[in-house]
C-alpha cells in the first residue's frame, strides 16, 4: 500500500528542522508539500529527510559547514546542478564564504576534472550573481 503522508519520527522531525535551517523554511516547506501531493514523490522525501537529514547530517562528527563543503564538493563532482545550486546556498547560511566555495570547487575540479569545475563554477556564479542582485533590489525598496 502505497504511503499517504509522512510519518513524524524522532529522526523525521529532527530532520525537517536542520534542513530548514541550512536550506531555508520555504526551500523544505515546498519540498514536503510536493512529496506530500505525489503519493509516488512522498517516499524519497521521507528517506531523505528521516535518513539524511536526521541521521546522518544531525550527527556530532562534523560540523554543519564542513557537511555542506562536502555536500558542494560531491554534488559539483557528479553534475547535480540543481542539487548543487541548492547546497551552495545551505553553505552560504551555513557560514561558508564565498572565497571558500570558490577554494573548494578549485580542488574539486582538480580531482573531478575541468568541465565539472566550469559547470561548478558557472552554477555558483549565477547563484551568487542572483543573490547580489536581489539584495540590490532590497536596498532600493527599502531606503534608509
Amino acid at each position: 500500500m502505497a504511503q499517504t503522508d509522512y510519518e513524524w519520527t524522532e529522526d523525521f522531525k529532527k530532520g525537517v528542522d536542520l534542513r530548514k535551517k541550512v536550506l531555508g523554511d520555504a526551500h523544505v516547506e515546498n519540498s514536503l508539500k510536493r512529496g506530500k501531493e505525489d503519493p509516488f514523490m512522498l517516499p524519497i522525501q521521507q528517506l531523505t529527510t528521516d535518513v539524511g537529514w536526521g541521521k546522518v547530517w544531525a550527527r556530532p562528527g562534523l560540523e554543519r559547514r564542513v557537511r555542506s563543503m562536502l555536500s558542494v564538493t560531491l554534488l559539483a563532482a557528479l553534475g547535480k546542478k540543481d542539487e548543487l545550486r541548492t547546497h551552495l546556498l545551505g553553505a552560504l547560511n551555513n557560514g561558508v564564504s564565498k572565497d571558500e566555495i570558490q577554494e573548494v570547487l578549485l580542488h574539486t575540479t582538480v580531482y573531478a576534472g575541468f568541465p565539472v569545475g566550469l559547470e561548478a563554477f558557472r552554477v555558483a556564479k549565477e547563484l551568487f550573481d542572483s543573490l547580489e542582485t536581489e539584495a540590490d533590489r532590497k536596498k532600493e525598496n527599502d531606503p534608509e
